[in-house]
């Protein structure tokens, strides 16, 4: 505690700060509930990077085809699905 309790307020909320230090289950969900969320927070950015690196395939593919290489010229120069890239040729 940082200090004194000065009122009656400021007392209960520091008992009940107390207490909660104290119960031993409480602490227990805190932590299980503190590793459900790095887990799930660990999937997103993991799967932010998956989307970052195929947005970064898909830009190289959109600027090879627009440089009149074929599919199939950039599948087999890049080692690149061809159907990835027939499929980013359909969308441009």
């Amino acid at each position: 505690m940082t200090g004194e309790a000065k009122n009656d307020l400021t007392k209960k909320i520091n008992d009940a700060v107390e207490r909660g230090r104290k119960n031993e289950m409480w602490k227990s969900d805190y932590i299980k509930e503190r590793v459900i969320l790095n887990d799930e927070r660990e999937a997103g950015r993991e799967e932010g990077r998956k989307e970052g690196r195929k947005e970064e395939l898909c830009t190289r593919i959109t600027e090879m085809l627009s440089r009149n290489k074929t599919p199939e010229e950039i599948a087999d120069f890049c080692g690149y699905p061809l159907e990835l890239v027939k499929e980013v040729q359909r969308k441009i």
